[in-house]
């Protein structure tokens, strides 16, 4: 082969290669400018549904007002034992200044997610770090509509038995095992998760019977009750609530349409409030 036929080859080969080139930026190009035309679209449906629906916040649930009851979930804010990582159960342990600034926050934050929505009834633990947490977001939700306090002892945490007023990390290593992997594990002397779910099942029945009419519920209590009773409220296996975790003033949104058996999830753990304390 001489040498102007290796030049047409490599002309040739150079070509097919620029056309294939700018064949793949083309096609790319193509693809870009689809998906922003497809992300655009969503983006106007989310805006004219949640205009429509008028949720005001994120994990709201769907504007059903007819029949719908409505749980808020919270757990007491941080407290000198949980910031020593100590097992408080039964026993009690004032806020810690971190405790007690994340519930100013969390009050503010539910002047708005109330906003124009009535709060019927307002559930507290008897316990004095749920008491005091719930004065607090109270006084800082600002409204002087509230319904007053009920306390209700059903809402108390989880008895840890002998393993109360001791940190964490000093309890048997195959005990704390079996408290995090199996819901019927009790602590000696004490409860278990297991217990606790049907102590919300009781509670359930009381309040939040299928009967009771509209309304919008509050509820402060503590970490492990709260997500035993989550298990209890969406019939969920008490397995549930070791899958789940609740931070300090971490709100929670369950709700139950009319005719339905258990409540369905729209909120778990928010604590986005939390970051400005």
């Amino acid at each position: 082969m001489g040498i102007s036929g290796v030049a047409f080859r490599a002309f040739h080969f150079h070509s097919a290669f620029l056309l294939g080139q700018t064949q793949f930026y083309f096609y790319s190009t193509l693809a870009i400018i689809a998906f922003v035309i497809v992300v655009g679209h969503t983006a106007r449906k989310l805006r004219h549904i949640r205009s429509a629906t008028k949720n005001p916040l994120p994990g709201a649930a769907p504007f059903n007002p007819a029949g719908m009851l409505d749980v808020y979930l919270i757990r007491h804010g941080e407290t000198i034992y949980n910031s020593e990582h100590r097992i408080q159960g039964t026993l009690d342990s004032a806020l810690s200044e971190k405790g007690q600034n994340q519930c100013e926050e969390l009050g503010k934050s539910l002047q708005k997610r109330f906003q124009g929505r009535e709060v019927h009834s307002w559930f507290v633990s008897p316990q004095g770090r749920a008491r005091q947490s719930s004065a607090i977001i109270r006084e800082f939700l600002n409204r002087s509509d509230l319904p007053e306090e009920t306390v209700e002892n059903d809402l108390r945490e989880i008895h840890c038995g002998d393993a109360e007023g001791k940190i964490r990390f000093d309890l048997d290593s195959q005990l704390l095992e079996n408290l995090h992997r199996d819901p019927y594990q009790r602590y000696p002397r004490g409860e278990s998760v297991a217990d606790l779910i049907e102590r919300g099942k009781k509670l359930k029945d009381r309040i939040l019977s299928p009967s009771a009419e509209s309304r919008r519920v509050v509820i402060v209590s503590h970490g492990n009750f709260i997500r035993a009773l989550a298990a209890a409220l969406t019939g969920m296996p008490p397995e549930f609530s070791l899958r789940i975790s609740m931070g300090n003033t971490g709100l929670c949104h369950l709700a139950r349409k009319p005719g339905d058996e258990h409540f369905k999830i729209y909120l778990w753990n928010d604590l986005a409030h939390a970051l400005k304390s």
